[in-house]
C-alpha cells in the first residue's frame, strides 16, 4: 500500500478509503495513515477489518496478517455490544464516540474510547473509519477514585457526629447524612455554596471568628454556641485545618444546655434554700463519709460553721465528740445501705433531729447521702414544760375529785339532815350552790382529761350515738329530732361527751320546751335549736372558759366541746338556726355512709 500502484490497487484503495483520490493525495493519506501516532482501523459493512495502522497494531500487540481481514467483534471483550454498534450504524444511526473494551494479544483488556466516522456512497454503507484512545488509566484512575470516595463515604457515615468540610473559598465540598439532617432538613443542595451565604447568622456568633482561626491561624479550635431561627439549636463544634480548608464536626447539644440550665436552676435553688433553711441545715456527704455540701441558717446559733464541715470526714470534725462521731457514723452507714433514718443527737448544748436519705444516680446506685438537720431544742424544752404542766394539772384533778368532792359530799349530806329539821329559803340557795359545785367540778375534770387523747378511733353510727346521749342528758319537757344516718369515724367516748355537752347548753340556754335536732352538713354534722340563739358578736366569745349567759351553767361547757374536736382535727363553730336558734357545726370530719 505504498509507492506506485496498478489501477486495481488504485481501485481496491479507493474502496478501502471509501474516496476517489488524487494519486498525489492518495499516497499522502497513506503516509499519514500509516505513520499516525493515533491508534487507527477501518472496518467494512460486515464488521471486518479492512486495515489498521502501526499505532493500532503495537497498541493491541497483533501482527497485521492476525488483525486485518478478521472480524472486529473478535477483539473486543463485548463481542454482542460492537454486534449492536455495527447494526445501528448500518440503519444510519450516528454513533461518533463510544466506550469499548478491547482484549489485547496477551489477553488483557484495555478500554478505549473510539470515534466512528461512517463512508456512504450511493446510499450504501460503505466502511467506518475508527480512531481509538486508550482510557485504560482514566478508567482505573476513575475507578481507585470512585472506590476512595466510597470508602470516605462509609467512613464519614460511621462518624456519629455531624461532618462537613469548606474549602478556602468558605464553600461546602462535603456534608455527611447527620449534617444534612442538623442543619439542612429540607434537603437543599448545599456542595458549593458558601457557609456564610447559606447561614447568615452564623456571623453573627461565635462560628465565623472560630472558624477563621481554625482557616487563618492553622489552628483546631473547639466552642459551644447557640444558632437562633430557623435551627434554634446550641452545638459543640471542632474544627481542623488542613491545606485545603476547614473539616468541621459538631453535634446537637440543645437537649444537653437545656438539662444543664434546669440543673442550674434547681442547684440555685437548692442552694438559696439550703442556706436559708431555718432553724436547721442541710448535709450531703459521699460515700466516705465525707461532708461535700452543708449549708443552713441554724448554724447561726452554733461556734460550727458549715467551712467546719464541708470537705472532711466525721472524723475530722474537731467539734464532734466520740459519741457524736459514732451516732453519725452509724447513721450515715446506715443510709448509704439504702435505708432512710431519724435520730436525735446533742450538739453544742442544742438539740438535734436528723432525718437522712440516699442518693443515687441515675442508673439506681447509691452515691452518697443526704440529711436535714432540725433544731427542736425549744420544742423539747416545750414538750418538759408541757409534761410538767400535765403533771400538775394531774395532781389538780385529783385533788378536785377527791380532797374538793368529799367536803361537798358532807355537806350535801348535813344539807339533808337540816332540811329534815327545819324549813327555811336559805337551805334551797344552798343547795343550788352546792349542786353548782358539784357540776363544776365535773367540767373542771372533763376540761382536764377529754380531747387529749383520740387514738381510740373508730366507726361509730352517728344517729343511733345521738339518740343515747340525749337519754343521759336531764332534758325535761325537751325534745329531739335525729336527722341522720352516717357513720362518723371519731373517739366515742369523746364524741359521746361533746353530744351532751351540745344538749345541756341547748336545754340551759333554750328553755324546757326547746327543741333539738341533730342532722347532716358537708364533711361534718350540727346540732341545732329553736331557742334565743346567740348573737353574731358573742358566738366565739361562748368557746371561751368561764363564758355563760345562764346562771345554772358552768362556762366550760362549750370549751370542752372545741377541745375535743380540735383534738379529732374538726372544725367547731356557732351560726344561726333555720328556726333563729343556735346552730352548732361541726365539720371536717371523716364520715361514711
Amino acid at each position: 500500500m505504498s509507492g506506485g500502484s496498478s489501477d486495481s490497487e488504485k481501485q481496491d484503495s479507493d474502496h478501502e478509503y471509501g474516496d476517489t483520490l488524487r494519486p498525489d493525495d492518495y499516497q499522502q493519506y497513506v503516509d499519514f495513515f500509516e505513520n499516525a501516532a493515533i491508534p487507527m482501523h477501518w472496518v467494512g459493512p460486515d464488521g471486518t477489518v479492512i486495515n489498521a495502522n502501526t499505532a493500532e497494531l503495537d497498541a493491541l500487540g497483533y501482527t497485521r496478517e492476525e488483525y486485518v481481514g478478521n472480524h472486529i467483534a473478535d477483539f473486543h471483550a463485548d463481542q454482542d455490544v460492537i454486534d449492536d454498534i455495527l447494526e445501528r450504524l448500518r440503519l444510519g444511526e450516528e454513533l461518533q464516540e463510544y466506550e469499548a473494551r478491547m482484549v489485547r494479544k496477551d489477553g488483557s483488556i484495555r478500554h478505549v474510547l473510539i470515534n466512528s466516522s461512517v463512508n456512504w456512497q450511493d446510499g450504501e454503507f460503505v466502511n467506518t473509519r475508527c480512531v481509538t484512545r486508550d482510557i485504560t488509566e482514566r478508567k482505573e484512575y476513575k475507578r481507585e477514585l470512585e472506590r476512595q470516595n466510597d470508602h470516605l463515604e462509609e467512613v464519614y457515615g460511621r462518624i456519629s457526629d455531624a461532618f462537613f468540610a469548606l474549602d478556602k473559598d468558605w464553600q461546602f465540598t462535603y456534608l455527611n447524612k447527620q449534617a444534612h439532617d442538623v442543619i439542612n432538613p429540607d434537603g437543599r443542595t448545599l456542595e458549593g455554596k458558601n457557609v456564610w451565604d447559606e447561614f447568615p447568622a452564623a456571623t453573627e456568633r461565635k462560628f465565623k471568628p472560630k472558624y477563621e482561626q481554625a482557616m487563618y491561624d492553622q489552628q483546631t479550635v473547639s466552642f459551644e454556641e447557640y444558632y437562633p431561627d430557623p435551627l434554634e439549636a446550641w452545638f459543640e463544634v471542632r474544627a481542623y485545618p488542613s491545606e485545603t480548608g476547614l473539616s468541621v464536626y459538631f453535634r446537637d447539644i440543645t437537649e444537653r444546655k437545656e438539662h444543664e440550665r434546669e440543673l442550674e436552676q434547681a442547684e440555685a435553688r437548692f442552694q438559696a434554700l439550703a442556706e436559708n433553711f431555718p432553724n436547721g441545715g442541710v448535709h450531703y456527704f459521699d460515700e466516705d463519709l465525707q461532708y461535700q455540701y452543708v449549708a443552713g441558717a441554724g448554724f447561726d446559733s452554733l461556734d460550727t460553721s458549715p467551712d467546719d464541715l464541708t470537705g472532711k470526714t466525721i472524723y475530722e470534725v474537731e467539734l464532734y465528740s466520740a459519741e457524736v462521731v459514732d451516732m453519725l457514723e452509724s447513721l450515715m452507714e446506715t443510709t448509704l445501705a439504702g435505708n432512710e433514718e431519724a435520730l436525735e443527737v446533742t450538739f453544742e448544748n442544742h438539740i438535734f433531729e436528723i432525718r437522712s436519705v440516699p442518693i443515687r444516680d441515675g442508673d439506681g446506685e447509691i452515691i452518697g447521702g443526704f440529711f436535714i438537720t432540725q433544731d427542736i431544742t425549744d420544742q423539747r424544752r416545750r414538750e418538759r414544760n408541757l409534761e410538767h404542766q400535765n403533771e400538775q394539772l394531774e395532781q389538780f384533778a385529783s385533788i378536785v375529785s377527791h380532797d374538793l368532792r368529799n367536803p361537798l359530799t358532807v355537806a350535801q349530806t348535813r344539807l339533808e339532815l337540816a332540811v329534815e329539821e327545819c324549813d327555811s329559803e336559805h337551805l334551797d340557795n344552798i343547795e343550788d350552790a352546792l349542786d353548782r359545785s358539784q357540776a363544776l367540778i365535773d367540767d373542771i375534770l372533763t376540761l382536764s382529761r377529754e380531747g387529749e387523747d383520740v387514738s381510740d378511733i373508730e366507726a361509730v353510727k352517728f344517729g343511733f350515738l345521738a339518740e343515747n346521749c340525749w337519754h343521759n342528758v336531764e332534758t325535761t319537757e325537751a325534745t329531739i329530732t335525729v336527722e341522720t344516718d352516717q357513720t362518723i369515724h371519731a373517739d366515742r367516748s369523746q364524741l359521746q361527751q361533746l353530744l351532751e355537752n351540745l344538749y345541756r347548753n341547748a336545754v340551759e340556754h333554750g328553755g324546757d320546751d326547746v327543741t333539738v335536732t341533730v342532722g347532716d352538713i358537708e364533711n361534718g354534722f350540727y346540732v341545732a335549736d329553736d331557742g334565743s340563739g346567740i348573737p353574731e358578736g358573742d358566738r366565739e366569745k361562748v368557746f371561751e372558759p368561764g363564758y355563760s349567759t345562764s346562771t345554772d351553767g358552768t362556762g366550760y361547757g362549750l370549751q370542752i366541746v372545741r377541745k375535743i374536736g380540735t383534738a379529732h382535727g374538726w372544725d367547731v363553730r356557732v351560726t344561726e338556726s333555720d328556726d333563729g336558734g343556735a346552730q352548732f357545726e361541726i365539720t371536717n370530719v371523716e364520715t361514711s355512709r
